[in-house]
């Protein structure tokens, strides 16, 4: 009885290392140029059943940048448009989440003008703006604000 309790803790206290917001957010920037990361964490994410709006966001963002490593135009835009709707469900479930909505301004900001991706940059922005004079996460805050200064 012991050791399936204690493995059953082992695999939900990892799984919650894994997600680790400073941890996942280094991971999550070295997939932009690292094609098998970014699957991985996908695949990760889409095994989890009780996935939080975060980690929709995630795994929505990931797929869109996993767009950009397919050479398949048709993989590219079903990766994109996958990660699309992943991500604004969670915005859709968090709408004041400035991790969501910077997620959906970086991807917006770097997503070719022919995906119409584009209409919440304005907003967004000033949403971030606004939002990182009072977040107390220093490490979003540090990131959100070098990303606006790009």
């Amino acid at each position: 009885m012991f050791k399936p309790v204690f493995l059953l803790f082992f695999i939900l206290f990892t799984s919650k290392l894994i997600f680790a917001d400073v941890d996942f957010r280094n991971q999550y920037e070295k997939a932009i140029n690292n094609k098998a990361l970014a699957e991985k964490m996908v695949a990760t994410l889409e095994l989890k059943t009780n996935i939080t709006p975060l980690e929709r966001g995630y795994k929505g963002a990931l797929k869109m940048i996993l767009a950009k490593h397919y050479f398949n135009p048709l993989n590219k835009l079903n990766s994109f448009n996958a990660g699309k709707t992943d991500l604004e469900k969670a915005i859709e479930l968090q709408p004041n989440s400035p991790e969501l909505i910077y997620l959906r301004y970086s991807c917006s900001v770097n997503s070719p003008s022919f995906l119409n991706y584009k209409k919440n940059v304005q907003a967004d922005k000033a949403f971030l703006e606004k939002a990182i004079v009072t977040l107390k996460d220093e490490d979003l805050k540090k990131r959100i604000s070098a990303f606006l200064v790009k």
